[in-house]
């Protein structure tokens, strides 16, 4: 690890040491943080119903990076480099679905079920962002980051498609957890696991880098579909 490395790491730890610090003041100022011990009742409720989304943040972790290992046991860090470029960009669009699924969470727990509106906003961002920053990308890649990472123009316009793809997801399984419907959202996450290593192995194998980044464009619908179904599914069923 050279030193700028070094040092890129260690600033990325300090901020996130800096971010959950200020959680906890702000936390403590709201009156949420609280030294009662859960009694026995409360924590075993806590428990099965909070274990089961694990799942979910785990197929996530998997969906969102396994693509990275993927293609760098099949072709090598440098393609991995150029295509982690264009990834972390068009990431960029995801910050709008991801906060307005936060919400949307609280939103189910007090007995909304309008999916439609929730998911409206996000997509709309994920593209119109994901329109800025292909465009901002295909005009500085290559003067900022030099000329081995020019392949990086041609990655951004699927993956930003990939992003506005995975809008839908971002918000629709949240709204399972808010609706207490854990174990759908924890299955749904394991299922997202197995398929975006199946699909990601495809799309490497066949197309490279390009076949990949199409992959995602194909697995964040998949998953946005899955996700929406189970959601409405449960709307139905309150009923």
């Amino acid at each position: 690890v050279t030193d700028r490395a070094a040092a890129l790491l260690g600033a990325q730890a300090a901020g996130s040491a800096l971010v959950c610090a200020t959680q906890l003041v702000a936390l403590g100022r709201a009156g949420l943080l609280v030294r009662d011990r859960p009694g026995r009742v409360a924590l075993r409720l806590l428990v099965a119903r909070g274990a089961p989304v694990l799942g979910l943040t785990l197929g996530l972790a998997v969906a969102l990076r396994a693509d990275r290992y993927v293609l760098g046991a099949l072709a090598g860090p440098a393609a991995v480099g150029v295509y982690s470029l264009a990834a972390t960009l068009s990431e960029v669009s995801r910050v709008v679905p991801q906060a307005v699924g936060q919400f949307f969470v609280h939103h189910v727990a007090l007995g909304g079920r309008l999916l439609a509106r929730w998911v409206a906003l996000p997509v709309v961002a994920a593209g119109a962002g994901g329109v800025v920053v292909a465009a901002l990308g295909w005009v500085l890649v290559v003067p900022v980051f030099g000329v081995p990472f020019e392949q990086a123009r041609e990655l951004l316009p699927v993956l930003v498609v990939a992003e506005a793809c995975f809008a839908p997801y971002a918000v629709a399984s949240r709204g399972l957890i808010g609706g207490g419907r854990t174990r759908s959202a924890g299955a749904l996450g394991l299922a997202a696991a197995v398929a975006a290593v199946a699909c990601y192995l495809l799309g490497a194998r066949v197309g490279g880098s390009t076949g990949l980044a199409v992959s995602c464009v194909v697995l964040y619908s998949g998953l946005s579909a899955a996700a929406v179904t189970l959601f409405l599914r449960r709307v139905r069923d309150a009923r």
